[in-house]
């Protein structure tokens, strides 16, 4: 059914066009009692201004679709550069800070780094270390705190004079009642590494500390900062031997 009414719009349209180009040839051929749209042949013209409306429109049409593409990549053109920019900013930044704070050139700015690393790292070591004695119940088993620290029992005669000492402290009588001598090295032992752990990194600290001031590698403004941070270092060495003492004294 819509195959035959197509078919037939087609033959009207094809027999319409072929009157269309008769007449336009000069053809004395009278069409007014053919198709009623010869009558007015004006229809199948299109007017300029229609014409220039809708070469308007397309004109517009393709300008609006390079836009996006155009933007786009003006966008991301500049946010690159942005990016690019901010991060030279930053390393500029960042290394003048280091330049005002470490003088001598790269090398000893280099040396310097390395150095606070190490002592961070040293630091992080020891907080574990404190941790892992402070759960097995070791702060108190050595009885005597030196400043200088002092060597471990060598004999099995020191061994069992400084468990002598331990036994006489409050935590053995309430926590550690019947513990044996090999329970009682382990203890020892944990908190003479902690303790000595802790010693060698005021050593680290210091000693090169003085050797960089000496050089001139450090400003005065780091100097002071270093200077602070070794202070508390002492003062947290100050408050185990206080918290020893006083455990040792209830």
């Amino acid at each position: 059914m819509l195959g035959s009414r197509v078919g037939a719009l087609l033959r009207r349209s094809t027999k319409t066009l072929t009157l269309i180009s008769r007449d336009l040839r000069g053809s004395p051929r009278v069409y007014s009692h053919e198709h009623p749209l010869l009558s007015n042949p004006s229809r199948f013209a299109v007017s300029e201004p229609c014409e220039r409306c809708f070469l308007s429109r397309y004109s517009s049409f393709s300008a609006f679709r390079s836009l996006p593409k155009s933007l786009s990549g003006q966008s991301s053109r500049k946010m690159s550069t942005s990016a690019t920019l901010l991060n030279k900013t930053r390393t500029d930044v960042t290394n003048a800070g280091l330049k005002l704070l470490v003088t001598k050139g790269p090398h000893a700015q280099k040396v310097v780094g390395i150095w606070l690393f190490g002592c961070a790292a040293w630091v992080f070591s020891l907080v574990v270390l404190g941790g892992v004695t402070r759960l097995t119940r070791s702060g108190l088993s050595m009885t005597d705190w030196k400043f200088t620290g002092a060597l471990p029992p060598l004999s099995e005669d020191q061994w069992r004079l400084e468990f002598e000492k331990y036994q006489q402290s409050p935590e053995y009588k309430r926590v550690n009642r019947g513990m044996n001598m090999e329970d009682f090295k382990f203890i020892y032992w944990m908190e003479y590494a902690h303790r000595m752990w802790g010693r060698a990194l005021g050593v680290v600290f210091a000693v090169p500390f003085a050797y960089f001031l000496a050089k001139g590698y450090i400003t005065r403004q780091l100097g002071v900062r270093l200077s602070a941070l070794f202070a508390l270092g002492a003062g947290q060495g100050l408050i185990g031997w206080w918290m020893v003492k006083s455990g040792l004294e209830v």
